[in-house]
């Protein structure tokens, strides 16, 4: 399972009848509109068992300490949600 977050952003632009237009930009995994937590109990509820990838383009904290606060979010998402996690720091 591949697993990814992003947040819609008001562009500050307008349609032709006035209506706001929105992008999606990249988010954290721990910010983004989509919940991993209920991703992973939907997961646990089919008995998935495989492994999680993960894509986090968002540019807020650097490379290295995006990937170690992911790993920990998401070995602790996914154990309160009821997935088996390996131990160990991967």
């Amino acid at each position: 399972m591949h697993v990814k977050n992003a947040v819609w952003v008001d562009s500050g632009e307008t349609d032709e009848s006035g209506a706001a237009l929105y992008r999606n930009e990249w988010a954290p995994l721990r910010a983004g509109q989509g919940s991993v937590l209920q991703y992973f109990k939907a997961l646990a509820a089919f008995g998935y068992d495989g492994w999680v990838t993960v894509e986090d383009f968002s540019t807020e904290l650097p490379l290295a300490q995006r990937t170690v606060d992911n790993l920990d979010y998401l070995r602790s998402t996914a154990a309160l949600a009821g997935l088996s996690v390996p131990a160990g720091r991967g």
